[in-house]
Parts: structure tokens; C-alpha cells; sequence
């Protein structure tokens, strides 16, 4: 798998990016627009085009998190929007998911987990590179600046308490897990599990019929898959 996140991920430049699409902006509006955001930062070229890349890839990203996203996102709050845009981020860039995943696993199990033991786990998948160390740096600065992990000392980290999701947000964060799973479906009693829906608390989650997400009963019981 190519890994893509050589820089910091910017939530808030997500964010204004779905805002500019779902308000009909065109994609070579969009890249003009967030490039000026990134300049008025004092961030120049090549680096601003290197993070807009990273934000296109989440902003365009063709798949059903995207999508019902775009579809949902002028009829929700400002506290949803950034929702959102962690799961899009999480379905776009799948190592920034394995992170998070391994903060969570590691978390269960002693507590904090050093960058060390994460970098030691991603490079088992991927292999002990120079590109994965720094991948691994930037995923968990980005997943620190939005709040999804905190660092109770230098170099440690735990996840966030989970935050309750609505409709909206808990069918795009199923969606976002489903595309990295070899599964169709998501089962309920492992919803809540240690895994990167565990950041969220579906207590009272439930998929409206318009959401991308529906409720399926199989032979394994109850599950959440995408709807077709």
C-alpha cells in the first residue's frame, strides 16, 4: 500500500473543502481557495501543495463516506462537520486508521502506548522504512491536533473518551471502517469494541433509512452494512 501521509493532516482545511463542494464549488476553486488558506498560514510552496494534496485526497475520495457526506452537509452542526471529516480522513488514508487502531488495541491492554510500540506494529504491516517512521509521526501529530488521541506524557498516547454520535455521524464512521474491512458487515455487539468506533458511543445509535448504513439480520446475528 503507497503510504500518502508525509505531513500533517488539516482537519479544519478538510472541513472548508466538503463546505466549498457541497456548496457547488469546482475542484480547481476549491485547490485556488485552500492554497490562499494555506499561504495566509505562512505556509508556502511546495509544502502548502503537498497538504493540499492530502486534503484532496480525503475531500475527493469516491466512496460512500464521501458521499454521504457531501449529501448530509448542510443539515448538520459544526460539532458533526469535524466528526465527519475524522472519518473521512480515517476511510481515505488507511494507515491513519491502522494507527488508531493500534493507540485503541494497545490502550486495552496496559494503558498508554509509546509512538515507539506504534511505529514497531505499522512496520510490521508495512515494513521497517524510513517513510514509515515518518508516516507514523505525522499520522499521530494529526490525530493529537484533533483531539481523537491525547498525550498524558512525551511520546505516549491514549485514545480519546468516546464521543456520542448521531445517526449522521455514527452510519459515515460505520462506513468508514467498512472499507477497510474484509467483511460486508459490521456486527452491533462489536460496535463499542476495541477498535477506532470505539472513539465514539453508539448507546443510542440508530441508522436512519437514509443513511448509508443499514441494519441487516444473518445467520451471525445482527449487523450494520452499507446500504446498496
Amino acid at each position: 500500500m503507497k503510504l500518502l501521509v508525509y505531513h500533517q493532516i488539516d482537519l479544519p482545511l478538510i472541513n472548508l473543502g466538503f463546505e466549498l463542494r457541497a456548496n457547488g464549488k469546482q475542484s480547481n476553486e476549491i485547490r485556488d481557495i485552500i492554497l490562499k488558506e494555506y499561504e495566509s498560514l505562512g505556509i508556502g510552496i511546495p509544502t502548502s501543495k503537498k497538504r493540499w494534496h492530502l486534503v484532496s485526497k480525503v475531500v475527493f475520495n469516491d466512496n460512500s463516506t464521501a458521499e454521504h457526506i457531501l449529501r448530509f452537509w448542510n443539515a448538520i452542526d459544526e460539532q458533526e462537520r469535524d466528526e465527519l471529516c475524522i472519518c473521512a480522513s480515517l476511510s481515505a488514508f488507511p494507515i491513519l486508521n491502522q494507527v488508531l487502531d493500534t493507540v485503541i488495541q494497545f490502550n486495552g491492554i496496559r494503558g498508554s502506548v509509546s509512538q515507539k510500540e506504534i511505529r514497531n506494529r505499522i512496520s510490521k504491516i508495512h515494513g521497517a522504512r524510513p517513510s514509515v517512521k515518518q508516516t507514523v509521526q505525522k499520522c499521530l501529530q494529526s490525530l493529537h491536533k484533533w483531539n481523537v488521541i491525547h498525550s498524558p506524557k512525551l511520546g505516549f498516547y491514549v485514545p480519546r473518551d468516546p464521543v456520542i454520535c448521531t445517526p449522521i455521524v455514527g452510519s459515515t464512521a460505520i462506513a468508514s471502517q467498512l472499507q477497510h474491512s474484509l467483511s460486508d458487515g459490521i456486527r452491533i455487539e462489536n460496535i463499542d469494541s476495541k477498535s477506532p468506533l470505539s472513539i465514539w458511543d453508539f448507546s443510542s445509535y440508530y441508522p436512519d433509512e437514509l443513511h448509508c448504513v443499514k441494519l441487516r439480520v444473518g445467520a451471525q446475528g445482527k449487523e450494520y452494512v452499507l446500504n446498496s
